[in-house]
């Protein structure tokens, strides 16, 4: 319309009987095109209704269900794996040196699972600071695995019998976890915790922050121990 009504205005100035004729024209293809407004409006409001219905639908799946950590443990860190199911790891103890516990819960459970303790070694871990909590991934085959910053008692120590970055993995039996293992092999002065991450494809990445023998704080790098093989073995 608004071309047609800017073609109007430069004509106008040749005379009033070709400006008419055009305004007559150009109220037809108002007239025409008003009369495929109920039809587009139709159309719009049926879009918008089954927008709206399946809106709805997608919240009413959708609920969100506010669940506490089992037994009061504190810094949960969960990951759901391909069946819907959660695996939850959370810290109960002191802060300086307490343990890390797992459990699980499938969709069709109504609660979780029985707790079992992560770390193989009592009082090894630490959560002095929500940054150096323990970490969870899931894996090839959904295998559960879980990295954490050892406590002063830890073991095994990291290089310069400082505080080690500890791994560990859910057993073939998926009753417990291996014994914890320290994969720092190099770097020293660990802080700030770190992270896990795993793949289908068998990877699994441990990174930390640390420095690499300098004291200085600018030295400091962040390390990625890599395993091929499920977390079998790791490479530096």
């Amino acid at each position: 319309m608004q071309k047609s009504f800017c073609k109007l205005t430069r004509i106008s100035k040749g005379g009033m009987s070709r400006t008419q004729r055009i305004i007559e024209k150009v109220d037809v293809q108002m007239q025409r095109s008003l009369s495929k407004a109920p039809l587009v409006i139709c159309a719009f409001a049926l879009l918008l209704g089954y927008g709206l219905t399946a809106g709805n639908a997608i919240s009413n799946q959708g609920k969100v269900i506010l669940m506490r950590t089992p037994d009061g443990g504190i810094q949960p860190q969960a990951v759901v794996d391909d069946s819907g199911a959660v695996h939850l790891i959370y810290f109960k103890g002191s802060p300086a040196a307490g343990d890390i516990f797992y459990v699980r819960k499938a969709p069709q459970d109504a609660g979780f699972s029985k707790a079992i303790r992560v770390n193989s070694q009592p009082n090894c871990a630490i959560a002095l600071g929500n940054i150096r909590g323990a970490h969870i991934a899931v894996g090839h085959g959904g295998r559960i695995h879980v990295a954490w910053m050892g406590s002063k008692e830890a073991e095994p120590k990291g290089p310069s019998n400082a505080a080690p970055m500890l791994y560990t993995r859910l057993n073939d039996a998926l009753t417990g976890f291996e014994p914890q293992r320290n994969v720092m092999q190099f770097a020293v002065g660990l802080d700030g915790g770190g992270s896990i991450a795993a793949d289908r494809a068998g990877n699994v990445y441990v990174a930390w922050h640390a420095g690499a023998g300098e004291e200085e704080e600018a030295k400091r790098r962040v390390w990625v121990a890599r395993s091929a093989d499920e977390g079998k073995t790791f490479k530096r």
